[in-house]
């Protein structure tokens, strides 16, 4: 449907039925946003591939812009009939203008969005496969950590193929924390081994962990020492995200 509604748009086929199919399933996809903006935190949507990054407040502002776009073109449509001339230039024009546009507002999401201002709290970050032995068997660590005070709070990113091995790691593990769910591609764009453990303090990388769940107490001495930015080696026993 999408695709053949950008195509209609391109080609002025019927151009306001086109336009007003667009604004309706760009105003689902906003509502859906809205209503999964918890779970959609700290994620990128990749709906604009990779021109556009960004969690749920960059998709609401990129679908608000187009949706305010859309209704501008209609409201021209009112005072000028468009011709068939000049066609093959009007598409040249719509397709340069889209992707200039796409291009304009993604420096203005990636700044409010991607700085460290976005990120300014603490937090402990864990990224994790579903499928994945080592993130199984380090289960009771992510557990510890998320139910340790010393600790800043936990989020987990964890890769699945479907909702289902999601829920089964979080019964199997009696994890009750929060989590983003991520394809296995989205999963292997952060990080190139799993487990990983990033902890944030004031918006900055303290310490990392590539590969491996540290403890409590390994937290806590990291926590005590500030090393920004100082991270664990791939450990051998470290399993890439996909293909567990």
């Amino acid at each position: 449907m999408e695709s053949l509604l950008g195509l209609a748009c391109l080609l002025t086929f019927r151009p306001r039925i086109a336009l007003w199919g667009v604004i309706a399933l760009l105003t689902l996809f906003l509502a859906a946003t809205l209503f999964r903006w918890t779970l959609l935190q700290d994620t990128n949507c990749n709906c604009f591939g990779p021109l556009v990054t960004g969690g749920p407040l960059a998709v609401v502002f990129h679908t608000s812009v187009l949706i305010s776009l859309a209704a501008l073109l209609i409201a021209l449509m009112r005072k000028a009939t468009m011709s068939s001339s000049r066609r093959g230039l009007r598409v040249v024009s719509g397709v340069f203008a889209t992707f200039l546009l796409i291009f304009a507002v993604n420096h203005a999401s990636y700044s409010a969005i991607s700085s460290p201002a976005a990120l300014a709290q603490d937090q402990t970050r864990i990224f994790l496969s579903a499928t994945c032995q080592k993130c199984q068997k380090d289960a009771n660590k992510v557990r510890d950590l998320a139910n340790s005070t010393d600790v800043p709070p936990v989020r987990v990113f964890i890769g699945a193929s479907y909702e289902s091995e999601i829920d089964d790691y979080l019964k199997k593990g009696n994890l009750q924390v929060k989590y983003t769910p991520l394809t296995f591609s989205q999963l292997s764009r952060e990080t190139q081994h799993v487990p990983k453990v990033q902890i944030f303090r004031a918006g900055k990388l303290v310490k990392e962990w590539d590969g491996d769940v540290p403890g409590v107490d390994e937290v806590k001495r990291a926590l005590l020492t500030g090393t920004e930015g100082v991270g664990n080696p791939p450990p051998t026993s470290g399993h890439p995200p996909a293909g567990d």
